[in-house]
Parts: structure tokens; sequence; C-alpha cells
């Protein structure tokens, strides 16, 4: 597997947003609720903007071990965001893979 940065790959981040989102939703209907809360729509739309440099990161673990006509999105395999937060005691990392 390789890990790349994902920041030219929105559509890619995107869809597995919605892949992920979609599954936690079918389990359990009010997961819903807690999206809303936190604004997921927003970040969803844009996560460039959540996860931008310097302090965040996002990217793509793309598979290696597939045949050459897969296409790039068959590849992929998750996604790894990174944002430094702030808190009352310094600043602390926080991170999500799917």
């Amino acid at each position: 597997d390789v890990i790349i940065s994902a920041y030219d790959r929105i559509e890619d981040i995107r869809s597995l947003f919605s892949e992920y989102t979609d599954m936690l939703v079918s389990i359990n209907p009010e997961f819903h609720l807690y999206l809303d809360i936190q604004h997921y729509d927003d970040e969803k739309e844009n996560p460039s903007l959540k996860y931008a440099l310097p302090d965040g990161r996002l990217y793509l673990d793309v598979s290696d071990d597939f045949p050459f006509f897969f296409s790039w999105t068959q590849k992929i395999k998750g996604i790894t965001l990174i944002r430094r937060r702030r808190c009352q005691r310094g600043i602390q990392g926080n991170s999500a893979r799917w």
C-alpha cells in the first residue's frame, strides 16, 4: 500500500465520507443527529478547509496490489484525516481513519 496526499483527490474523499457515514446511519439512524451537530455536511463539502495545511492533512491509502486496469478509485482502500485542534491546555492532535 501507498499513502499519498489527497488535496487533489477531493471527490474521492467525499465519496469515502459518504460511504462511511451512509453505513453508520444504516446501522443506527440516530447517528445522523450527531452528524448534524458536528456540521458534517460542511466538512464533506470542502474537507480541504478543515484539514488544510499547515495544521491538517488529507491522505489516501492506495493499494498497489491491483492490476493496472483497475480504476484509480477501485485502488483506494481508505483515508486518513489529521488536524490540530485547540484546547484550553494548548494544542492537541486529532485524527480519523476510515
